[in-house]
């Protein structure tokens, strides 16, 4: 016996449409069942797909009358998680809920779906940020860190002009200078006895204090 094939066109288009809407689908068709001499057919078996299944049903109808059929599948699956991205000035560990999921290094971390407390976390700076996160499924998160400023306290022997990371700071003693916590280059810089330059590790706990004794 031939497959009625109006019908199962029509069956198939409505079930199409019917899935982009909910996580399952059921769509309920009205039609002929009719071969291709438009000839009625006493039984037929119509079977659907979608990328999430199959289902096959048995249509059984007398000459001339209707049937209807019901169709429940399930819509295909979607993505469940979605990712995180950290852009830091230095790097830090994450955490969600104290459980360790990546660092800044990584391009992208993957989350489920859903609310997530997240810990940010340098023990060296002694820096620790917490931020509450919605991950949508399929999406990417940003989180920004902005490095907090601490004071920070610069002394040289006689004295000395200070320049951290390329900008004249002023000359020594400096004290409570404005400065973000991370790696920096300071340079020390005398008229007589040179220069000397090195990196600094400034951190929130402190205590910042720099001090060269340029005479060395």
């Amino acid at each position: 016996m031939r497959k009625p094939r109006i019908f199962a066109a029509l069956l198939i288009l409505t079930i199409a449409t019917a899935t982009g809407f909910a996580q399952t689908s059921t769509s309920r068709i009205l039609g002929r069942v009719v071969d291709e001499k438009r000839a009625s057919v006493a039984g037929a078996t119509v079977t659907v797909t979608n990328e999430a299944g199959s289902a096959e049903r048995t249509v059984t109808v007398t000459p001339g009358g209707t049937a209807a059929v019901v169709f429940s599948l399930l819509k295909a699956p979607g993505p469940v998680g979605g990712w995180l991205s950290i852009s830091s000035p230095f790097d830090v560990d994450v955490f969600d809920n104290n459980d360790v999921v990546g660092s800044s290094g990584a391009s992208r971390i993957m989350l489920a779906a859903g609310r997530h407390n997240i810990t940010l976390a340098n023990r060296t700076l002694g820096f620790e940020d917490i931020r509450r996160i919605d991950v949508v499924a399929g999406k990417t998160t940003v989180i920004r860190v902005e490095a907090p400023k601490v004071s920070v306290s610069v002394n040289a022997r006689p004295w000395a002009d200070i320049i951290l990371d390329g900008n004249n700071v002023g000359q020594t003693p400096i004290a409570n200078l404005p400065v973000s916590i991370g790696s920096h280059e300071m340079v020390f810089r005398h008229p007589q006895l040179g220069e000397r330059k090195q990196t600094v590790l400034v951190s929130v706990k402190g205590p910042n204090r720099i001090a060269v004794d340029l005479t060395k």
